[in-house]
């Protein structure tokens, strides 16, 4: 094995045993988080690992690599030997002929017993007694037929690990939680308002009043202590300062510094004990190896103070956004779970009525979120979904409601970052 190798199948041996998982049924199920390439890449690697640990005066691993070098190889073995016996006894067959001609084993490999010993017991007593005493060069001579003809068979229809017949196997990564995205709007450039004199409404009068050209205004936000103001292009965004700067309201304006994309995932207080800023440098320690420079930081958490499982919104580089979503496939590894990443946005979403432009609801009849029908969605038995807000064939607050995708493309206005896809799940 070279270095490559060996670094390769270290990486996949502490993704497994990370937590120090001790009983099977554990290693099984880290196991199963694999994709069906990385299963084959690290059976291919064990394979050659498991000639080097079998002898006594090896020093490439040390003695507790070894043991778990020793304990995942059986337990690859007894899985497809479970899956399908008449395969995994082709590949032995090929494996016992290989180590032959490396070891230069002075026996011929026809003295080795290939053929199961199941298949050649008599079914009972009576056919045991009608049985004629075997001719040992028949034996060998047979024995030797078949390896041959079977080495040939598993040549031509190798055994393909990336179609595993193991249910717990048979699991492909799926991006359940992305979706392509094409924003409708285009990149602004904002503009902080304060001031002791500040009011609400009177930065929306002044623009209104403005007689200097200062581009295409894409949005005006107005807070209770605050407004922002965004544009099209970096040189209004200067010119717009000077403005409110010689202008007599006493107001500051100022441009607003770069603003990172914010994710968000569900985690476990009990798991993590609220040690929220250690959590996220864990999290990046191990999946964000390549991007240990950039900026990931912990934001706001969002959920009851009582729940079990709450929302951690991290803001992040761009950069560390892309790999999220082209490298990892949405989903962060923490302490033996895969962890769903979605996309935080600032959306008003109403659970009585469905509608997203709002969180407080006049409505006294309650819709279902399912179906539009005038009950709870825990209750619904519809099969055809009905959005509240479009009337469209799906659930509410669903990816492709265009009055979600219009509320998106609002907040998308507020980062400094091209979405060309989306990371979601269900909103209810």
């Amino acid at each position: 094995m070279d270095q490559v190798e060996i670094s390769d199948l270290l990486k996949m041996l502490h993704t497994i045993y990370i937590g120090n998982p001790t009983s099977e049924p554990e290693l099984h199920d880290r196991l199963a988080t694999f994709m069906p390439i990385d299963l084959s890449t690290l059976r291919n690697l064990l394979d050659k690992a498991i000639q080097i640990v079998s002898s006594p005066s090896q020093q490439m691993f040390a003695q507790d690599l070894s043991d778990q070098i020793k304990t995942i190889h059986r337990m690859m073995l007894e899985n497809e030997r479970e899956v399908n016996p008449e395969q995994f006894n082709y590949l032995q067959q090929i494996n016992l002929s290989y180590q032959d001609n490396v070891n230069d084993d002075p026996q011929p490999s026809t003295s080795r017993q290939l053929v199961p010993q199941a298949a050649s017991k008599p079914q009972n007593t009576s056919d045991m007694d009608k049985a004629t005493p075997p001719n040992d060069n028949n034996m060998e001579q047979t024995s030797s037929d078949n390896a041959s003809r079977k080495r040939k068979q598993a040549y031509n229809n190798p055994y393909d690990i990336t179609k595993p017949k193991n249910i717990r196997y048979n699991t492909t990564a799926i991006n359940t939680n992305i979706y392509p995205w094409n924003p409708s709007g285009v990149r602004g450039f904002s503009v902080n308002i304060k001031g002791p004199h500040f009011q609400k409404g009177i930065v929306t009068q002044f623009v209104k009043d403005l007689t200097d050209d200062i581009g295409k205004i894409i949005g005006i936000y107005e807070y209770e202590h605050s407004a922002t103001i965004i544009v099209d292009r970096e040189d209004n965004q200067r010119k717009l300062c000077e403005i409110f700067d010689k202008s007599q309201l006493g107001l500051e304006a100022t441009p607003a510094t770069y603003r990172f994309p914010i994710i968000k995932f569900w985690m476990d207080r009990k798991q993590t004990n609220n040690k929220w800023h250690e959590v996220i440098e864990e999290i990046k320690a191990f999946n964000l190896k390549k991007h240990s420079q950039k900026l990931f930081e912990f934001f706001k958490i969002f959920g009851s103070p009582f729940a079990q499982y709450v929302l951690v919104a991290v803001r992040v580089d761009p950069m560390i956004r892309d790999f999220i979503i082209n490298t990892l496939h949405g989903q962060f590894w923490f302490r033996g779970r895969n962890l769903d990443v979605i996309d935080h946005f600032s959306l008003r979403r109403c659970y009585n009525c469905g509608s997203c432009r709002h969180w407080i609801c006049s409505e006294k009849q309650e819709k279902c979120l399912r179906c539009s029908g005038p009950h709870n969605f825990r209750s619904c038995k519809a099969t055809t979904p009905c959005c509240p807000s479009c009337k469209g064939q799906h659930e509410a607050f669903h990816i492709t409601c265009p009055n979600l995708q219009e509320a998106i493309n609002r907040q998308i206005e507020m980062v400094d970052y091209t979405y060309k896809n989306i990371m979601w799940l269900r909103g209810f």
